[in-house]
């Protein structure tokens, strides 16, 4: 009789295999103190006592604007982690020329807005949002994840006691003001 040959291996799974799963987030998450956001956070374990933090959120636009997207995403997102515990108080409209001196303050815990909004106060901020001729989205997520730029942000607003976050992207907006069609460079 023949010798027996060992059975084939079973069969791959289709594609590429996925990672486990991620553990599942703390319940409740971490104290807010640890948290370097929030200018106002108190001494480490003062939220530990089950007392909600006070968290506020101003935005620069209109609340049916569409870049308050990112903010209900947010508002949503904070919820669902913190079943409920962090509820996000929602100001919209806030004057661009006060919202960014309210988080510095302590008198809200962040805002959102498009950093060419504060170049009196912090005079490189436009290079952390559109300027013509600059990065395209995927160019400046890149830059700000993986080419320095978030150190770089970071850096820039310490002086403020803020931590800058991309939340989000516009893309490249036209810059200038024209009295007549600009048909090729020789118009301008």
């Amino acid at each position: 009789s023949p010798p027996s040959s060992p059975p084939p291996p079973p069969p791959s799974p289709p594609g590429p295999r996925c990672p486990p799963p991620p553990p599942s987030l703390p319940h409740p998450p971490p104290p807010l103190a640890q948290a370097p956001l929030f200018p106002h956070a108190r001494a480490e374990g003062q939220y530990a006592t089950g007392v909600s933090p006070p968290l506020s959120l101003s935005s620069v636009w209109p609340e049916t604007f569409v870049n308050n997207d990112v903010v209900r995403s947010f508002q949503h997102a904070l919820a669902e982690v913190s079943g409920g515990a962090w509820p996000l108080h929602v100001k919209y409209g806030v004057k661009k020329e006060i919202a960014f001196d309210e988080v510095r303050a302590g008198a809200i815990s962040m805002t959102v807005g498009h950093s060419t909004y504060w170049p009196d106060t912090a005079p490189a901020s436009a290079f952390f949002a559109s300027i013509p001729f600059g990065l395209g989205p995927e160019e400046f997520a890149a830059w700000v994840s993986h080419g320095g730029g978030k150190e770089l942000w970071r850096e820039h607003y310490r002086p403020h006691n803020l931590v800058p976050f991309m939340a989000g992207d516009t893309g490249m907006q036209m810059g200038g003001g024209f009295n007549k069609r600009m048909r090729s460079t020789k118009d301008f």
